[in-house]
Formats: C-alpha cells, sequence, structure tokens
C-alpha cells in the first residue's frame, strides 16, 4: 500500500513561528529517473552550524540540486543517500577551505528521508536527531560517532542508516537541534493527537528557536503535502492543509513549466553575503552568484519576492500558496528532465577552416593573376620597370596560404581538444557514478582506479575545476580503501648546505635532532641538525673512508657514550667500518674481524642491544659480533637450515632474538635465534604479510607494493616500516607484520621520482630523500 505524507513544518525565531523552513526540500520522483529511484519520494532537511551560514536562496538551489543528484544515481537506495552527502560534503568542504583565510566556517547536518511504498529509509549526517513515533513506542535515532560531525570538516562524508516500516498514523520527527523537553517519554503520548495539537505541543516543549519537521503518513496514493497555519490566525491556529503541487495532477508543472506561463522557471536573488563562486553538487556546476543565480541556465521569466525561491525541476513543496479560505491544495505533475546525452562532436571548426583555406586560395590566385598582368604591361613600351621584384611577390604568394592554412589549422586543433576534453571527461564522470554505487571493496577499488585512468586520458587535453575536483574524490575513496594517510611534508634543509644537484642519497639514519645521509655518489656521509623547522647542515662534519677504499654502502647513527667516542658508523662492502665524530675531528677506520668463511659482500648491518648484525648475501650468512667485539671472528645467525633466496637479500631488521630480512622480490624471511643445539635457529621464507583491509588478501606480497627497505623502530611504539619506493609510500606493520596503515604525500613529490631513502626519529618524524631532495613530516 502506498502512503500519503503530510508535511509539517516547525520553525520559531526569536520566540516567533516563522512561515518557512528554509532547509526542507522534498520531492516526488520526475518522470524520468535513474533505475531503482520511480518510486521514491524524497524529503531532505539542512541545516548549519558555524559563522558561515548559507541564505535560504542558496540552500534552495543546493537542495533541488542534490533532489536532482538522488533521482540520477541508480541502484540501492542507501547508494543514491551517500551520493546525496557525498556531493553537498564535497560543496561544503571546498567553500570551507576558500573562506578559512577569513576564519569563517560553515558545518552541515543533513538527514535524508525515502519513502517508498511502506518502507521508510532514514539518512543522517552529522548529529541531528530523529523520533519515529507509533502505537508500539518511540524510537529516538542519534549516533554523533556513527553520523560524524558534519559536513564539510573531512573529505569523507559520514552518513548513518536507519530502516523502519510505517503504517498510517505513524510519525517521523526530524531536528538538527533537541529541544530540551523532547523525549522518548514526552513523545511517547503525542501519537493520537491531531497535528494541530501536536504542533502546538512540539512547541511548548521548545525553546526561542527551532527547526524541525514532523511526517505524517496517511493512507493515500503516494502524495506529498506541505501543512501550514491558516493565513492570519497567529501562532496558535490551526492547521489548514495548504500544499505544493506535488501528487497525482502533476501534469500542470511538467507541461507548463512551473506555472509561469509555460516559460522555464529560474531563481533570481538579491545580493548575496556568502558570495560563493562555483562547487559542485551531484556532478554539475552549481553557481551561486552576487548578482544573479539561475537554475538550468534558463532566461528569467520572473522574479521571486525576497526569501522565496521557485525551483524547477522538482519545485519544493512550500512555495506557492492557494488564495487564504482554501484548504485543499493543487497537485502538481512530475517535473520533466531533460534527458542526459553524451557531447557531440562538432565538425563546424573543421567546416570553417577548410573554407578559410578555400577563399584564402582563390584570394591567392586573384592576387597572382593581377600581378602577372601588371608585370605584362610593365614590359610594355613606355612602362616603368617593376617597383616590387618578382622574387618578393613570389615569396608573398607562397607565404599568404601557408599562414592561413596554419591558423586555420590552429583554431581547429583547439577546440578539437576541447571537444575531446568535455568527450572523455564525461566518460570518466559516468565511470565515478558507477564506483559509488559499489558495496564491495575490491570492485571499488578497481573502478576508483579506472576513474583515475580515465581522468589521466581526460586532462590530456586540458584540465577543469570539475576534472580536479572527480581526481580529489576518486583519490579520497581509494585513500579510504587503501588506508592511506596524507602527510604534509617540507622541504628538511632548510639552512646554510642544501644538498647539491650530483648528490644521490641511498641510506638515511636518525637521532631525536640529528639527521645523516649517505651520498652515494661521492661516498660520503653530511650530518644535519633539527632547528625547530628544519635541519641545518653541519659543514664541519667530516665522515668518508680513506682514498682508495669502497664507497660506504651502510649506515647507523650511534647512541651518545659509545667506546668509539661517534656519532655515526659506516660499512664499505669488504667490512670495514668508519667512525665519524663531531666538532670536526677526523673520521677514524677499522676492519672487522673475517667469519670463517671471509667477507663476501656485505650490503646492509644494524644495531640491536649492543650487538652488531651483518647481512653478507654472497656467504648466505647474517654474521653476529656479540657487544661489538668487532676484532672477534663472529658467528652465524642460522644454525644448519639457511634461508632460500639470501642471494637477492637487501636489507634486515632486528628485533632481539627476531630476524627480518628483505628480499629483491618485496617477501620477507622471518628467522627467530636459538642458542641451543637442541633447538637450532629457525626460519620461515616468504613470511605472511597481514592485510586485514576490505578487498585485501594476506600474502607473500601486499597488494601493489614493492618494498626495497625495511627499518625497526623500538618502544614504546615498536614497529616495523617498509618503503614502496614507486608510490613515495611508506608502510607500517606490527612486528607480527599486521598492515597498520601506509603513510603518502598530500601531493607527489618532485614530479613523483621514487623514493631513495628513508628514516623514522625516535620523535616519530619520518624522513624521505628523493634523489639529492630531503622532505620530513611529522607522523600522526
Amino acid at each position: 500500500m502506498s502512503l500519503d505524507l503530510n508535511l509539517l513544518p516547525l520553525s520559531r525565531a526569536d520566540g516567533l513561528d516563522q512561515s518557512e523552513l528554509p532547509g526542507l526540500y522534498a520531492a516526488a520522483p520526475p518522470r524520468r529517473t535513474a533505475r531503482g529511484r520511480n518510486a521514491d519520494r524524497l524529503i531532505l532537511h539542512f541545516s548549519m552550524t558555524g559563522n558561515a551560514p548559507l541564505s535560504a536562496e542558496q540552500q534552495g538551489q543546493i537542495l533541488a540540486r542534490l533532489a536532482e543528484t538522488y533521482f540520477q544515481t541508480p541502484g540501492a537506495v542507501t547508494a543514491a543517500t551517500r551520493a546525496v552527502a557525498e556531493a553537498l560534503n564535497q560543496f561544503l568542504l571546498d567553500r570551507n577551505r576558500r573562506t578559512t583565510s577569513n576564519g569563517r566556517q560553515g558545518i552541515g547536518m543533513l538527514s535524508v528521508a525515502v519513502v517508498r511504498d511502506e518502507t521508510l529509509i532514514l539518512g543522517q549526517s552529522g548529529p541531528t536527531h530523529a523520533f519515529v513515533i507509533t502505537p508500539r513506542g518511540v524510537q529516538y535515532l542519534y549516533d554523533p560517532e556513527l553520523s560524524g560531525r558534519g559536513l564539510g570538516v573531512s573529505r569523507t562524508a559520514p552518513i548513518r542508516y536507519f530502516q523502519a516500516q510505517l503504517h498510517p498514523g505513524d510519525l517521523l520527527l526530524l531536528t538538527s537541534q533537541l529541544a530540551p523537553g523532547w523525549s522518548e517519554t514526552s513523545l511517547n503520548n503525542v501519537y493520537s493527537l491531531g497535528l494541530e495539537s501536536l504542533r502546538r505541543r512540539l512547541i511548548s516543549h521548545s525553546e526561542e528557536s527551532l527547526d524541525a519537521l514532523v511526517v505524517q503518513a496517511q493512507p493515500g496514493n503516494g502524495k506529498l503535502r506541505i501543512l501550514r497555519p491558516k493565513a492570519g490566525s497567529g501562532q496558535q491556529s490551526a492547521v489548514s492543509d495548504q500544499q505544493s503541487a506535488v501528487g497525482d495532477q502533476q501534469s500542470a508543472v511538467s507541461d507548463q513549466q512551473s506555472a509561469v506561463g509555460g516559460q522555464p522557471s529560474t531563481v533570481n536573488r538579491q545580493p548575496s553575503t556568502v558570495g560563493d563562486q562555483q562547487s559542485a553538487v551531484g556532478g554539475q556546476p552549481l553557481t551561486v552568484n552576487r548578482q544573479q543565480s539561475t537554475v538550468n541556465s534558463q532566461p528569467p521569466v520572473a522574479a521571486s519576492p525576497p526569501g522565496r525561491w521557485i525551483r524547477q525541476p522538482s519545485p519544493p513543496l512550500d512555495e506557492r500558496r492557494r488564495p487564504s479560505g482554501a484548504e485543499k491544495a493543487s497537485e502538481t505533475a512530475k517535473p520533466a528532465r531533460p534527458r542526459p546525452s553524451l557531447p557531440k562532436l562538432n565538425l563546424d571548426p573543421l567546416k570553417n577552416a577548410v573554407a578559410s583555406i578555400g577563399r584564402a586560395l582563390g584570394n591567392t590566385l586573384r592576387a597572382v593573376s593581377a600581378s602577372v598582368n601588371t608585370l605584362m604591361r610593365r614590359v610594355l613600351p613606355d612602362e616603368s620597370l617593376l617597383q616590387i621584384p618578382p622574387s618578393t611577390m613570389i615569396f608573398f604568394a607562397i607565404a599568404v596560404p601557408v599562414i592561413l592554412a596554419v591558423i586555420g589549422g590552429f583554431v581547429y586543433i583547439r577546440r578539437g581538444r576541447a571537444e575531446q576534453f568535455q568527450l572523455h571527461y564525461h566518460e570518466a564522470a559516468i565511470a565515478a557514478v558507477g564506483a559509488r554505487q559499489m558495496t564491495d571493496m575490491a570492485e571499488q577499488r578497481t573502478a576508483w582506479n579506472n576513474v583515475l585512468s580515465l581522468l589521466d586520458d581526460t586532462e590530456t587535453y586540458g584540465k577543469s575545476a570539475d576534472s580536479q575536483a572527480l581526481r580529489g574524490e576518486a583519490n579520497a575513496a581509494l585513500d579510504q580503501i587503501q588506508w592511506i594517510q596524507r602527510l604534509d611534508y617540507q622541504p628538511a634543509i632548510t639552512g646554510i648546505g642544501s644538498p647539491d644537484a650530483s648528490m644521490l642519497i641511498t641510506h638515511m639514519a636518525a637521532t631525536a635532532d640529528e639527521l645523516f645521509y649517505l651520498n652515494s655518489t661521492q661516498g660520503n656521509v653530511r650530518r644535519a641538525t633539527f632547528n625547530g623547522s628544519g635541519y641545518d647542515v653541519d659543514t664541519r662534519f667530516f665522515c668518508n673512508l680513506p682514498t682508495g677504499s669502497d664507497p660506504i654502502v651502510d649506515i647507523i647513527a650511534l647512541p651518545r657514550g659509545n667506546t668509539q667516542n661517534a656519532v655515526l658508523m659506516g660499512m664499505d662492502a669488504n667490512g670495514m667500518l668508519i667512525f665519524c665524530a663531531e666538532n670536526g675531528e677526523a673520521p677514524r677506520s677499522q676492519q672487522m674481524a673475517p667469519p670463517h668463511t671471509n667477507w663476501g659482500s656485505p650490503n646492509a648491518f644494524t644495531l640491536d642491544t649492543g650487538d652488531l648484525f651483518v647481512l653478507d648475501p654472497p656467504t648466505n650468512a647474517v654474521w653476529i659480533f656479540r657487544a661489538m667485539s668487532i676484532d672477534v671472528q663472529p658467528q652465524s645467525f642460522f644454525s644448519e637450515e639457511i634461508p632460500a633466496n639470501m642471494q637477492n637479500a637487501v636489507d634486515l631488521a632486528v628485533n632481539r632474538d627476531d630476524l627480518y630480512l628483505l628480499h629483491t622480490d618485496s617477501t620477507l624471511t622471518f628467522c627467530t635465534f636459538s642458542g641451543f643445539e637442541v633447538a637450532p635457529t629457525r626460519c620461515t621464507d616468504n613470511t605472511v604479510y597481514n592485510d586485514p583491509r576490505p578487498g585485501y588478501t594476506s600474502g607473500p606480497f601486499v597488494d601493489d607494493a614493492l618494498f626495497s627497505q625495511i627499518l625497526y623502530t623500538p618502544p614504546p611504539e615498536s614497529s616495523l616500516y617498509l618503503l614502496d619506493a614507486k608510490h613515495q609510500a611508506i608502510y607500517r606493520f606490527s612486528m607480527q607484520l599486521t598492515l597498520h596503515s601506509q603513510y603518502r604525500p598530500v601531493e607527489e613529490l618532485s614530479g613523483g621520482a621514487e623514493v631513495t631513502a628513508f628514516t623514522v626519529t625516535p620523535n616519530r618524524r619520518l624522513i624521505i630523500a628523493i634523489g639529492n631532495q630531503i622532505f620530513y613530516a611529522n607522523l600522526p
């Protein structure tokens, strides 16, 4: 059974009842809808907090566009309501970003109620309140944790869903600010009241300001009615049945264009105090100018009085009035909606260019003919010599059509690129609509990646605010799916001694306030100290091996007070160590005692609890110097069991008895040391990365990542960090190899070039190097 819905606005300001509820918009389905929308009746209730409110006219325009977004979005009701919330969130977020410098912000709260037959589906964005009042009791719907702070504060639009069955006489009460006297207990006995008595009861329990809506279900055939106090009856008047035309008899609006003489309706506003220029709501540009704003870009035919507006399509329920005394309102038809179509390729520029070239060639030939006639006359007796050399005339005869052809071709190419841009952007926008409807995370990830790919093709023909906004939406969706946290990296070297262009930084180490970075081009290490906003290079620090030695392959920052009286230790590929001190002291080098197999080619080392661990892939070994006794032959970490693929091990991390070996193919080997023969050291090749992200699978590889460096950070937050150089990403795992998050820059750094080194300081600064450039950011 289909139900009629009576809408009773409750609006008060400064203790006085108001005839308008600006944040209310209701619409029956238009004549043409997306799949699944033809039986839905939509009610939007919107309000704002903050110091940058929207005017009533601006709210009307935005809500009208949101209604269009809802009815044009196919699929489930929840998908369409989410599309509405996301569109409004993006509009408010862009608006807040533009007004941040002025200290003005506005946060939106939205309730989206959809009724299909007897089913109510309610979406709440922001701390909004709702009561479902039935003979069986009152249900209070309020959950700020799930519905979020509101819209316009982050890239993700929070929304909470609720579903219920409605029966004749049931009530739905929506409000963004709970009146002091409204509760499940106080509302338990209002079900049997008439609407006028209900209105007086609710207002009597409210304060001087009120913004709420009562929806009453009645037997019927799907009509929507707005109910208002009778004209001239005062605040305590009886309720009359003044209604907008959104019922069965809808042909008046569909055929007559909102009852304004068959002309398309427009919005003609007075100057606005907000002054938003343009944003995108529902995938369509929304213009809110200071002088005039037009819906659907139609010519104006009638100006609405201040504080009132006419909308097309889907006119609101509370705008046009019958003469006082009429207790039944007319019902309008479903608004006609233009069918969306793909942009057509315009060949007029080509035709015009060809015609221009033809005319130019004709004119040129006529000019050449005239020149020849003149030449013939001048060669006759009594004619003077030619004024212009023939070579000059021939040059102009050839150059002019060439120049005209180039200009015509340029004009055609420019117009052709614009047409191609629109065609490709439309394809990306359609793909985004499909991505928004998907519920499977793996399918969502594929769909949004496809949107980005289509946008890459689109932006080969140029960029626009819409394409950039869609790219931002796709990236935000993928960030949420992939657990990406964006970091605002800043250049690290702010003082003297900036890295030169020939430098290639391949390894870094850090203390709380010191940064060491290895320049593999010259084989030396530099030191920089933190100054509060970046790092200053220590020009007195000198750290490189003697001439003729192999280059340094890895570095470690040493704790203060060590026996070597150094701040940094480096290692070359022959097992030679270098100890570098501050204050300009010369470095000292010392050869490590070779193992029984002699050194192969060590490529990485690390310190843990005073023990030195050296990775030597050619000898299939990790060698241990206990207590840094580098003059004593080291012992092997492994027992008889040697991990596979030791030859392609590139880095290591150690936490007491646990060893993590990273290989060139991004796999990990995990080993636990044992000094007992009865329980030898055990290793697990191809250790599983535990990936709990929806749509991802755990295994020896992480989807879309290739790791090249690994770093262990000690307690209080013991973690393993792995570098995915290609995507400028740092992945954080627990010690059990469960993914926690990944960090990427807000915007690509250095044109998207690969990261060549990284480190994490004890006070949680993440530092990365890209070639000769160094950036840092604070970890969340």
